[in-house]
């Protein structure tokens, strides 16, 4: 019943309760309204003042009230509480974290972010699932990444080997394998390029758009400053040294932000494929993790908002899978056959196509959870 709950509030998105509204603007044309109760308007505060202090509450608590403000709203509501220099720095804080938005134009207002504020509380379960589809060195990527929010490509492969490095030189090996695992993160979407928040610049409109194409990092220029790092030491106090310029910015250089869309559409996919083990067994969740991975990996249409995943080859499947289970072919069966649509069958070439289904599996699952709290009733 837990995992169903999770489910259902991970697909809709939605607090459909009464509380206090703000608007969060999804592209030029559309307005969605969201509304939050009064339990995860303080839930909200806890996480905020433990990340970021008390004057980052005080800052998202006014926007919760009065919506879309100004900087010269913020600083008059705050007026006496703290100074204008802090008021700026916990606002460019908030922007690179995605805690808030920037809305350009006349205005130039302040508005919340709903989905980055629902990234700060999803933290562990987004580490935990990176582990798990991308192995110890995405974790290592992930960690420094989630706590600066916004972040260089050459910071943050120098912030993840300092969690490992030994001194030795396994830390050459281990600076391969984070370019490595760096470079899949951004191809598979997981990471996503955006303009740096600059904190003379906290206004510019471009800082805060994210790129629509794909992004292929420079693992030579990457690796090279990485292998400089490890010859320094790799220590905190040369953290800095030989690293690009900034002005003008490198282009290999790339600034990064987590992509929470890709990282709610993996949280979909485990949990899918844990239905699959419960109704079935481990080996059929291992099955279906593995298809659902080879469409993560591919980008075929697993945003978290997809109807399905685009068709995965039979071919594909057995190459994603370490040791190809006994009677593959009857845990295919199993999942096709399953009422809840778990596995759906294309016409294809060599033993057929496979899609998932995301709508119809979410469908019978929140029905299932309807009907268990009829029973509970």
């Amino acid at each position: 019943k837990d995992r169903l709950t999770v489910l259902t509030s991970l697909v809709v998105c939605r607090l459909s309760s009464t509380g206090v509204q703000y608007r969060e603007p999804c592209g030029p044309e559309r307005t969605y309204h969201h509304t939050m109760s009064d339990i995860f308007v303080e839930y909200f505060d806890h996480l905020l003042k433990n990340r970021f202090g008390d004057a980052a509450v005080a800052i998202v608590r006014s926007m919760h009230i009065r919506g879309s403000v100004s900087l010269k709203d913020i600083d008059r509501s705050l007026s006496g509480k703290m100074g204008q220099r802090k008021i700026a720095a916990c606002l460019i804080s908030l922007l690179r974290h995605r805690i808030i938005r920037f809305t350009p134009g006349d205005t130039k207002k302040y508005d919340i972010n709903f989905e980055g504020i629902q990234m700060l509380s999803r933290i562990p379960i987004y580490c935990k699932l990176c582990l798990l589809f991308y192995g110890d060195a995405a974790g290592d990527i992930l960690l420094p990444l989630f706590a600066t929010g916004t972040a260089k490509a050459s910071e943050i492969l120098r912030a993840a080997l300092m969690r490992s490095a030994k001194g030795s030189k396994e830390d050459y090996r281990k600076s391969e394998l984070l370019v490595d695992t760096l470079a899949i993160l951004t191809k598979t979407g997981l990471l996503q390029c955006v303009k740096a928040v600059c904190p003379t610049e906290v206004c510019d409109e471009e800082q805060e758009r994210p790129s629509s194409e794909s992004t292929t990092i420079s693992k030579t220029e990457l690796l090279d400053s990485l292998q400089k790092f490890v010859s320094a030491g790799g220590k905190v106090e040369k953290f800095r040294q030989n690293l690009p310029a900034t002005k003008p910015p490198s282009l290999w250089d790339l600034v990064l932000v987590p992509n929470i869309d890709t990282l709610n559409a993996l949280w979909r996919d485990r949990i899918i494929a844990e239905v699959a083990a419960e109704r079935i067994d481990e080996t059929a969740g291992d099955i279906m993790s593995r298809l659902l991975c080879v469409a993560n990996t591919s980008n075929r249409s697993t945003h978290i908002l997809s109807a399905a995943c685009e068709a995965v080859s039979h071919a594909e499947l057995i190459r994603s899978l370490k040791e190809v289970p006994a009677y593959l072919d009857s845990y295919i069966t199993l999942l096709l056959d399953d009422p809840f649509c778990l596995l759906e069958q294309q016409p294809g070439i060599a033993g057929g196509m496979y899609i998932c289904p995301y709508k119809k599996i979410i469908k019978h699952l929140l029905v299932r959870h309807a009907e268990n709290i009829v029973q509970v009733l």
